[in-house]
C-alpha cells in the first residue's frame, strides 16, 4: 500500500515535522550445541505534523492537499493533509453514538427548535452539529486522527534445535 512509502509522492512541497524514537533489545543464548533460543522486542513512537503545507488559498490562508483515492460510501475525500495536521488525517463528521429511541432523536434540535437530522430514527447515528448551523454537512466535518500508527511493537521468540529453526 501507498502508506509505506512505496508510491512516491507526486511534488515535493511543503514541510514535515517528523519526532519519535525506536528502541529494539534482543537477547540470545545458547543452552548447549543443539539448542539455542532468542528473544527481541521492538517499540517505535512517531509523531508527525504538517508545519507548511506549502499552498495558499485565494484568501492567503494555508491550502490542504486531498486524497482524492479516499471515497468511503460514496463520501469523497474522508482523508486530507492540513497545516498543522498529520499527513493524510481523517477528515470526517464526528458521531455522538446511536440514538437509543425516536423520542431522542426527535429531541436533537438546534438553538430554533428545528430537527437537526429530520429522518433520524432509534438505531441511527447521532451526528455532531460542529458548526452549530442546525444541519449536517461538509462544513461539519473534523480533523478525526491520521491512519498512521503512533506506536508500534514488536515481539519475537526463536529457538533452533540442530538444522531446524523456527521463531
Amino acid at each position: 500500500p501507498s502508506t509505506i512509502g512505496l508510491t512516491p509522492m507526486l511534488i515535493n512541497q511543503g514541510e514535515v515535522s517528523n519526532r519519535g524514537i525506536e528502541v529494539t533489545a534482543n537477547w540470545n543464548d545458547k543452552i548447549s550445541d543443539n539448542f539455542s533460543y532468542f528473544v527481541s522486542g521492538n517499540f517505535t513512537y512517531l509523531k508527525n505534523k504538517v508545519t507548511d503545507i506549502g499552498v495558499k488559498n485565494a484568501d492567503g490562508t494555508p491550502g490542504v492537499w486531498t486524497d482524492s483515492g479516499s471515497t468511503f460510501r460514496n463520501l469523497p475525500y474522508t482523508r486530507q493533509t492540513a497545516q498543522g495536521e498529520p499527513i493524510g488525517s481523517y477528515y470526517l463528521i464526528k458521531t455522538d453514538g446511536l440514538f437509543q429511541s425516536d423520542q431522542e432523536a426527535a429531541d436533537y434540535k438546534d438553538a430554533n427548535g428545528n430537527r437537526i437530522q429530520p429522518n433520524a430514527v432509534a438505531g441511527d447515528l447521532k451526528f455532531v452539529d460542529f458548526n452549530k448551523d442546525g444541519k449536517i454537512d461538509d462544513k461539519d466535518r473534523q480533523y478525526c486522527g491520521s491512519a498512521t500508527p503512533e506506536a508500534t511493537y514488536s515481539f519475537t521468540l526463536g529457538a533452533t534445535y540442530k538444522n531446524l529453526s523456527a521463531s
